[in-house]
């Protein structure tokens, strides 16, 4: 995608996020279900909280900032190289193929994943997924061989913990139905 598409299709979701119209009553809603639009200004969803309930995602421009995004990535060097040995565990790997579910229920790695750090490499960057082995390419700069990293991430103190507990996130999950 060229630098122009993609500021059109930004631009084109920023459009769509402030200015949706709103549904008539009754309103479906993600996080609180159905219910009736009343006249309070808790009971009327913002543009941003509809765009998320009519589409499953809300686009949010610089929601972070430049220094958060950096702490985030040199956290999550610092972590692969000090917390992931590829070669103590046996390397998952995360598949969006027809192998995916086959994957995931072979072990708990997956399911457990939900509150620690867990690492999931790409397919191509292991010899064998059996054994989870990296590729003499990959040994020497892990991080170009992983997927993801999840699902837990934010429990541990440091800058993903920081950015998830903000009073930033808090206020959106709050606009979008969550009670903080």
């Amino acid at each position: 995608m060229s630098d122009g598409e993609r500021n059109d299709t930004l631009a084109k979701l920023k459009d769509a996020v402030n200015g949706e119209s709103l549904p008539g009553a009754p309103y479906r809603s993600w996080v609180r279900g159905e219910y009736q639009l009343g006249t309070t200004p808790e009971d009327i969803p913002t543009p941003r909280c509809h765009f998320f309930d009519e589409h499953g995602f809300v686009f949010i421009e610089r929601f972070c900032d430049a220094d958060e995004v950096l702490a985030m990535k040199d956290e999550m060097s610092l972590v692969v190289e000090e917390e992931w040995d590829p070669s103590a565990n046996r390397t998952q790997v995360f598949r969006t193929d027809e192998k995916q579910v086959d994957a995931q229920a072979v072990s708990d790695y997956f399911l457990d994943s939900c509150n620690r750090t867990a690492f999931f490499a790409e397919k191509d960057a292991i010899i064998d997924e059996k054994t989870g082995e990296l590729k003499e390419d990959y040994k020497s700069n892990k991080i170009l061989a992983l997927n993801k990293v999840g699902h837990g991430t934010h429990t541990s103190d440091g800058a993903f913990k920081d950015y998830t507990t903000s009073e930033k996130v808090r206020s959106l999950l709050r606009e979008l139905g969550w009670k903080a």
